[in-house]
Parts: structure tokens; sequence; C-alpha cells
């Protein structure tokens, strides 16, 4: 696996070291592990996991080494994108913000096996989340892949940011459906969308990465109460 990870990465232009490829092969260990005990994906072959997963997590890396600061990620389920981007940039403060107990519980052993002390694991609904004073507003970059709709995630995501950061949503296709039914939900939670960055992965899948700006504080009320982004979306 560890060279499977390191020959596709390389020829997709992502440069890691040694010990990082030998990370994400051990990785896709533990994950495989875990899956046998409860769901954390329905990928299990290794080519589709090195695509879709691995792939999918790190080509971001050119557009977020641009965004410094403390990264908090959405929804993290088995690590992706948070964990593997924990692993590719080691120095960089990461939060994985994850709703299920056992998914949390796996995030934390991963991150005490493979060595990477400046990750933290905070186990809330994305509602409860937004509404933590020890998380709301408190950081420059938000990442969330395959979550919500865009006009949900912003609700989720948008008051974790600073004033300033930004929320970079994983997109597939219908992305440009997303982005137009998310403008309500832009007005009101003070976020605009950046420039978008298409990508395609080597089985021929389109990506894209979606920056969403937040340019002023989010109103009280938001994120409402669990439930209601996903029932009653802005």
């Amino acid at each position: 696996m560890k060279e499977m990870l390191r020959k596709a990465g390389e020829q997709a232009g992502i440069r890691l070291d040694d010990l990082a490829w030998e990370r994400l092969a051990r990785h896709w260990e533990l994950v495989q592990e875990a899956n046998s005990k409860f769901n954390l994906t329905a990928i299990t072959g290794q080519e589709q996991a090195v695509e879709k997963h691995y792939l999918d997590s790190l080509l971001a890396l050119e557009l977020l080494d641009t965004l410094p600061g403390a990264l908090c990620d959405r929804g993290s389920g088995g690590g992706f994108p948070g964990l593997v981007l924990a692993i590719a940039r080691p120095e960089r403060p990461i939060t994985l913000v994850e709703a299920t107990e056992k998914k949390c519980a796996f995030l934390e052993e991963c991150g005490a096996e493979l060595g990477l002390p400046q990750l933290r694991v905070v186990n809330a609904r994305a509602e409860e989340a937004g509404r933590d004073p020890a998380l709301r507003e408190q950081f420059p970059v938000v990442t969330a892949r395959a979550l919500a709709a865009l006009n949900v995630l912003c609700e989720y995501g948008l008051p974790l940011l600073a004033e300033g950061g930004t929320l970079l949503a994983y997109k597939g296709a219908g992305w440009e459906e997303e982005a137009e039914a998310a403008a309500n939900a832009l007005s009101l939670l003070n976020g605009t969308l950046g420039e978008s960055r298409l990508y395609q992965l080597p089985g021929g899948d389109q990506r894209c990465l979606l920056p969403v700006v937040k340019t002023g504080p989010c109103p009280e009320k938001y994120p409402r109460r669990p439930g209601m982004p996903t029932k009653r979306p802005l």
C-alpha cells in the first residue's frame, strides 16, 4: 500500500517524505481493522482507497498551503480528509470534529499510534460545535468532505471560522448547482464564494474544491438546533 500511495501521489504532483507515506499506509490498515467492527467506509479495495480517499484528500494541499493557521475538519469519519492532512502536514494544528463516539475513539487511536501530537479530536454534532465557545470563530480554515449540501455545510462550518477564514468544501459532480442553491445561506451567514479549483482523479472522476470566505460574524442564532439545518436548509 505504501508504494502504491507514493506512486499515485507523485504522479499527481504530491511530494511527501517517506514517513508520511508510511503513516498513510498504516492508517489504511487501521481503517480496515476498524471497518470490520463498525462502518467507516464502503470502499475496501486498495486501488479505490488510494484514489477516492487518499488522493482526493491530498489534492487540496496546494490550496490549503496558501491558507495558513489551525484547521478544523468537520465530519471526519475515518479520517478523510482531516487525518490524512494531519499526516501530510504534521506541523499544522488540526482539530477533527466528529459526531459519532466510536469514530472519535478510532481517530484518537490513530493519532496516538501514528505519532500526531498536533491532532485533536472533538466528539460533537455540527450544530453543537458551532455554538461551543471553545470552537466558535476559532479557526482560519475549516474543511469538509462528503458531509452535506453546500447550503447546509455553510451553517455547519462558517460559525467555526474566524472572520476572514475559509471553509473549503470538497465537492463532486453537481457542485455548480449546490453553489447556486447556497446563495441565501451565504447571505445570511456572511460568506462569499471564492474561486473554485477543479481537478480530475486518475479514474476520471471530476472533483471541485469550493472555497467559502467568511466576510463577517455569523448571527448568534446560527447554527440552529440539531437537525434543523438539514430539515430546513437556509
